[in-house]
């Protein structure tokens, strides 16, 4: 299954695509990471088309349909490929943050995230919407920034 805006070499090879929005059909931070120095918003121009969807909104529907379907046939739990039981009765739950962010919640998300981002300080959602772009004020703690840093 793949989930793009654009039928890619992934989607051309996979059983399922599901059509994402494009850029300009949905609020997103099209740069998050400290290798370019700036956090870059697009901010949503027009409705998605046809059924597109954020991805946020694609992620959430198919973890309520495991829950559901694994609740409906009593297949409560499974084991990784590390062999870790891990929960499908409670993956979406998990997922959504026991359902604070549901499959409209998208930009109430990346809000929440760049609210509480160590590398933005002084900017919140709104202010980065309203101007389009912040200067990272360090790299942040997420492992991937201090890797990349």
């Amino acid at each position: 299954m793949t989930i793009d805006w654009r039928l890619s070499t992934t989607g051309i090879n996979s059983d399922y695509v599901l059509p994402a929005a494009g850029s300009y059909e949905k609020d997103h931070v099209t740069w998050a990471t400290p290798i370019a120095p700036f956090a870059q918003v697009t901010t949503k121009a027009v409705e998605p088309l046809g059924e597109s969807r954020h991805e946020w909104e694609f992620h959430c529907m198919l973890m309520k349909t495991l829950q559901e379907r694994a609740i409906a046939r009593g297949q409560m739990t499974y084991r990784d490929r590390a062999g870790e039981e891990r929960r499908l009765d409670q993956v979406y739950d998990t997922f959504t943050f026991g359902k604070r962010y549901v499959e409209k919640d998208a930009e109430r998300l990346i809000g929440d995230v760049v609210n509480l981002s160590t590398n933005l300080k002084g900017t919140n959602w709104e202010q980065l919407k309203e101007k389009g772009f912040a200067r990272f004020t360090s790299v942040g703690m997420g492992m991937a920034n201090i890797g990349n840093a």
